[in-house]
């Protein structure tokens, strides 16, 4: 890379340099030429450079991904099975879409398919709160795998919000909070489910997967996108 940009800064001195010969074409025409050569040899350079970073990239992001998907993938085969049998695909779909339209808040969704929501939720928190902690504790390790200095701050950032969220429900859900009901745990519960999604998604994006590889189901991309 350090060697590719050097190129390209030597010819474009070269390039410079050669208005100086203003009294001879020739010496003009040569280095022009060969400034420009330089310049070309040092841009191609860079972009297979920059070709094979992303390749890079992409492999050792799908490692990561893998491994996560250990708890990604159960929870979300779970909630999703559990949640579009009792509402169906379609209404599940809409109910998601509806809360994240109305800035996440639980008490504008319609009053029949919240009290469905937070009954079933209530009923399957124990196995909800189990995911939920695996998922906290793999996106906790891969924050460690990456680094603070990864570059890409809005993967970290969904990292982040993944495991907190996570770790939210998990608490809300815990067997010493006598405090925990029905209407309390549905906000903390549809919170993580987004986040892991959008995690997972910010994971995809860096690593090139495609839905025929095993990409996040179309109807959450489309739901955590607008």
């Amino acid at each position: 890379m350090v060697f590719a940009a050097a190129t390209v800064l030597l010819g474009l001195a070269i390039v410079a340099s050669a208005y100086w010969e203003k009294d001879s074409d020739y010496w003009l025409n040569v280095l022009t030429d060969f400034g420009f050569l330089l310049v070309g040899l040092g841009a191609g350079i860079l972009a297979i450079n920059v070709y094979f970073e992303s390749g890079k990239r992409q492999t050792a992001m799908r490692a990561l991904r893998n491994l996560v998907q250990p708890s990604l993938g159960p929870a979300r085969e779970h909630i999703v099975t559990c949640l579009c049998s009792k509402f169906g695909d379609t209404k599940f779909q809409e109910l998601v879409a509806a809360y994240r339209k109305h800035q996440c808040d639980p008490e504008r969704l319609l009053a029949h398919e919240r009290s469905r929501l937070e009954e079933v939720v209530w009923d399957e928190r124990v196995v909800l709160s189990e995911h939920f902690a695996a998922i906290a504790k793999d996106m906790d390790t891969l924050l460690h795998v990456i680094g603070w200095s990864f570059d890409d701050k809005q993967l970290l950032e969904d990292i982040l919000c993944c495991r907190a969220e996570s770790q939210r429900f998990v608490r809300v859900c815990a067997v010493e909070n006598l405090k925990a009901t029905p209407s309390s745990i549905s906000k903390p519960f549809l919170d993580a489910f987004l986040s892991c999604y959008i995690a997972d998604l910010s994971i995809e994006r860096l690593s090139g997967i495609s839905a025929s590889e095993g990409s996040t189901s179309e109807w959450i991309v489309n739901v955590t996108t607008n």
